[in-house]
């Protein structure tokens, strides 16, 4: 019992610092805040490491705990987290081959209503939209891209959000922000997702982590792609192992032989 106890703390931990990562929340957000009130700046590789190290040494103690127990325990905690990862892999062919869904949606209005976690592909027409809260907009700079690639957060009036907790947000570049404003149409994909946690701390009205984000100029194949292409690699990885050391065990037999 103590070991299969191990094991679904262990899969809760691994899960706990997935969503830590993805939301930027908690740990990662508790390690980002420290190092903006000592550097005024955060290094997402930096935080990224430390997150890692403060979940590491309880996983390994529940690693070990539920290791030495049964196989039933073995199961559980390896289990999951590989069901999960077969449940992304899944996902990822479905929206690379697929493309996603195209949400008609007759007004913004009505197709903020339908948002969700699922992303979806989404035209609107750039005259119907809302304002941008321009005054408010929060830039998020990766590695060394230029910052015209930075990505923009910029928030809807707040009249057109659905609940005063739910932002309705733009994301989007500068350079793309510039077309934006000479196009007839908003094309893009709209979903529900958090929102990075330097965007969140520079914003007075401290929103909630979950926004509706309609991310200009791109398409959810687009998004799923990074994913995809982190697979082939490590299919790649795992096909050219699998091989050397096929090559390495003939050998062996022919040298004993």
């Amino acid at each position: 019992m103590k070991a299969l106890l191990s094991a679904v703390g262990f899969v809760l931990l691994v899960g706990a610092f997935a969503f830590s990562l993805w939301a930027e929340w908690g740990p990662y957000a508790w390690v980002a805040a420290a190092q903006l009130a000592v550097m005024d700046s955060y290094s997402e590789k930096l935080t990224f490491i430390l997150t890692f190290l403060l979940f590491l040494i309880p996983a390994l103690v529940l690693l070990f705990q539920f290791f030495s127990g049964g196989r039933l325990a073995q199961a559980v905690g390896l289990g999951v987290p590989v069901v999960l990862i077969l449940i992304h892999l899944a996902a990822t062919v479905f929206f690379v081959s697929s493309g996603g869904s195209q949400l008609e949606a007759a007004t913004f209005e009505s197709g903020i209503r339908t948002a969700n976690f699922v992303p979806q592909n989404i035209t609107l027409e750039r005259r119907l939209l809302p304002d941008l809260m321009l005054d408010q907009a929060s830039g998020v700079k990766s590695g060394s891209s230029s910052d015209d690639s930075a990505d923009l957060y910029i928030p809807f009036a707040a009249s057109s959000w659905p609940s005063p907790e739910t932002m309705v947000v733009l994301k989007s570049t500068p350079a793309h922000l510039e077309k934006l404003a000479e196009a007839e149409n908003l094309e893009g994909v709209l979903r529900k997702m958090p929102l990075p946690y330097l965007v969140r701390s520079s914003w007075p009205q401290n929103p909630s982590i979950f926004a509706i984000v309609i991310e200009d100029r791109t398409s959810v194949r687009g998004l799923w792609i990074p994913a995809a292409a982190v697979y082939v690699l490590f299919l790649i990885w795992g096909a050219v192992s699998f091989f050397k050391s096929r090559r390495a065990r003939s050998a062996q037999q022919a040298a004993q032989i």
